[in-house]
C-alpha cells in the first residue's frame, strides 16, 4: 500500500509531468526526514528526465539521489543549518545569494529546486529576502519549504505558495516501520512522543535517557496541574 505521503512526491512528479507544478511549495508536518527524503526522491526524478540544461545531463533516479544526497548536483540547493555559523556561511549569507545563483538557468536539468529545511528558523532578514525571490519568482527554480505548521510561517510567504501537508503516521503504522517500538516498557508513552514521525520514534529508542526524560516531565506536569486544580 501506498502511504500517504509517498502519494504527495508521486503527486509532485506527476504534476511535473503535466505542466502544473507551482514555483513554491510548503511542506507541512512533524516527520522532518520524510519531508526531506520527498524533496530529495522529486528532484532526483525529474533531474533523471535531463533536458533543458546547459550542459545536459542524464542519469537514473538513484544516481541522482545520491548525487543530492552528498552535495553534488548543480541544480539542488540546500539551505545548510549550520551549528557552528563561523565554520561556514550563515543560513542568511547562503539566502542572500540564491539571486546570484538563480539568476542562471539549470546546469543539467529542466528545473532548479531549492530547499529550506528549517523555515520556521528564519530571521526577518531571511524572510525578507526569500519574498523577494517568491514575489518575482525566476523561472525553471522552485522553492520547497519545510516546517512543522504553515502557520509558523509568514502570511506573506504562504500567500505565495502551495501547502502540503504531511500527515502523521498512525500507531499501526509506526509499530510496522519501526517493530521495536512495541517492546518498550512503555509503548503508548514512546507512540505519543513520536507524533507520527518515524525518525522521533527511531530517536527515542534508541537515546536512553530520553525516554525516561520524558515520562520525568509527564510526571512533573501531572504534578504541577495536580498543584493548580489544588488552588483553584
Amino acid at each position: 500500500m501506498i502511504s500517504r505521503n509517498a502519494k504527495i512526491r508521486d503527486g509532485l512528479i506527476r504534476a511535473a509531468a503535466e505542466g502544473r507544478l507551482h514555483h513554491a511549495y510548503i511542506l507541512s508536518g512533524p516527520a522532518r526526514d520524510a519531508k526531506i527524503a520527498c524533496v530529495e526522491d522529486f528532484a532526483a526524478a525529474i533531474f533523471s528526465e535531463g533536458g533543458g540544461g546547459l550542459f545536459g545531463g542524464n542519469s537514473d533516479p538513484v544516481t541522482q539521489k545520491d548525487r543530492i544526497r552528498r552535495r553534488n548536483h548543480p541544480d539542488f540547493y540546500r539551505i545548510e543549518e549550520l551549528e557552528d555559523p563561523e565554520g561556514g556561511r550563515s543560513v542568511l549569507e547562503q539566502i542572500r545569494e540564491l539571486p546570484k545563483i538563480l539568476a542562471y538557468p539549470p546546469l543539467e536539468s529542466s528545473r532548479r529546486v531549492i530547499l529550506i529545511p528549517e523555515a520556521a528558523d528564519l530571521n526577518d532578514s531571511a524572510y525578507n529576502s526569500i519574498l523577494k525571490i517568491l514575489e518575482e519568482p525566476p523561472t525553471h527554480s522552485m522553492f520547497f519549504l519545510l516546517c512543522r505548521d504553515a502557520g509558523e510561517l509568514l502570511q506573506t510567504i504562504n500567500s505565495r505558495c502551495q501547502v502540503l501537508r504531511f500527515a502523521p503516521l498512525s500507531d499501526a503504522e509506526i509499530l510496522e516501520i519501526v517493530p521495536e517500538a512495541s517492546r518498550e516498557m512503555d509503548p503508548g508513552t514512546l507512540l505519543g512522543w513520536s507524533e507520527g514521525a518515524e525518525e522521533r520514534a527511531r530517536f527515542l529508542l534508541e537515546t536512553e535517557s530520553s525516554m525516561a526524560l520524558l515520562k520525568s516531565s509527564c510526571e512533573m506536569l501531572l504534578d504541577l496541574w495536580e498543584i493548580g486544580r489544588a488552588h483553584v
